[in-house]
């Protein structure tokens, strides 16, 4: 019995010093990835992609990635069989949303856009509805990303 627990003694101390060791070398490098590579690598393989701006049709003034209206624009996000995907939205303007994706699980949601920071957007792959009401007299701006 002696000998079983002298070895795992000795086992557990080494385990321990090699821990202590490598903690205060910062990891080893190549094997254990950095925090930020983590966040990363994550960001690259669970993130959805961003929506293409050719399944984007819109009913007000459109230049690429810019929308710029009076009163109200609907926006038509078209199915993509790839999955969701991410949509980003920003403006100046004072502007509110009622956003209506496609699919069975699917819920809307209805607010104002934040001026301080973007809004992001999860499209289903069967697509969505958004439509922007500008809250003020001149013509509102929104910026696709």
């Amino acid at each position: 019995m002696w000998p079983k627990t002298a070895l795992l003694a000795l086992v557990v101390a080494l385990l321990y010093v090699l821990a202590v060791v490598v903690g205060q070398r910062g990891g080893l490098p190549g094997l254990v990835p950095s925090r930020e590579t983590a966040e990363d690598l994550r960001g690259r393989w669970f993130a959805p992609r961003s929506v293409e701006a050719t399944d984007l049709k819109a009913t007000c003034s459109r230049q690429d990635r810019r929308l710029e209206f009076t009163g109200n624009c609907t926006l038509e996000i078209s199915e993509s069989g790839d999955g969701s995907r991410a949509l980003r939205l920003s403006t100046q303007s004072a502007v509110s949303f009622d956003y209506r994706p496609r699919g069975d699980d699917a819920v809307g949601m209805r607010f104002d856009l934040d001026p301080a920071s973007p809004t992001e957007l999860v499209v289903p792959k069967e697509g969505a509805r958004l439509l922007l009401s500008c809250n003020r007299a001149d013509d509102c701006v929104v910026v696709l990303e």
